[in-house]
């Protein structure tokens, strides 16, 4: 556990190896489970085998959440005071081929989260038109890859359900406590 963070049981070695194989096929996952499950963690070990001298940027979902906060908006440049366009997290991941974390997916407002839709259909070496700057055109870089967590169930205040399109375009890989 010290070398990987994660308990290596058989469960959690077989979340590894699907997670694994939806990096190299360029597809998100989203891991369910209790709290307090190792999810994050699984997510953040396998951060560090795609991508071992970048950090993961993980975005914590909230109730207040904004498109903006994840694709980027038109903001002041503080050194030159001219307009221009500043990323958001998941445009950041993207440009830099960084593993991200959308920790809590269900606590952010759905529609919000919708604006991943596209997204969430491309891996590494796809591009896009980024519509907050102008549809300007991103190119994915190798190492970027999207993983979701979610706490699901009646136990858990103030979490959505989400949207079945959303959810269609995710691996979903459920984790429950060890024996």
């Amino acid at each position: 556990m010290e070398k990987t963070g994660i308990i290596l049981t058989d469960s959690m070695v077989q979340a590894v190896e699907k997670m694994i194989g939806n990096v190299s096929m360029g597809k998100p996952a989203l891991l369910t489970g209790d709290k307090g499950i190792a999810k994050t963690s699984a997510v953040k070990y396998i951060s560090r085998l795609i991508a071992p001298d970048k950090e993961p940027i993980i975005i914590s979902g909230h109730g207040d959440m904004m498109a903006h906060e994840l694709m980027g908006k038109q903001g002041q440049n503080k050194e030159t005071g001219q307009i221009e366009h500043q990323d958001g997290r998941i445009i950041q991941a993207a440009r830099e081929g960084r593993p991200v974390l959308v920790d809590e997916v269900n606590v952010a407002d759905q529609s919000v989260m919708m604006r991943l839709q596209d997204v969430l259909l491309l891996k590494p070496g796809d591009s896009f038109d980024l519509q907050e700057n102008g549809q300007e055109q991103v190119v994915i870089q190798p190492g970027f890859a999207i993983f979701m967590t979610a706490n699901e169930g009646d136990r858990y205040l103030g979490r959505r359900e989400l949207d079945t399109a959303f959810r269609d375009r995710m691996d979903i890989i459920t984790f429950g406590y060890p024996d």
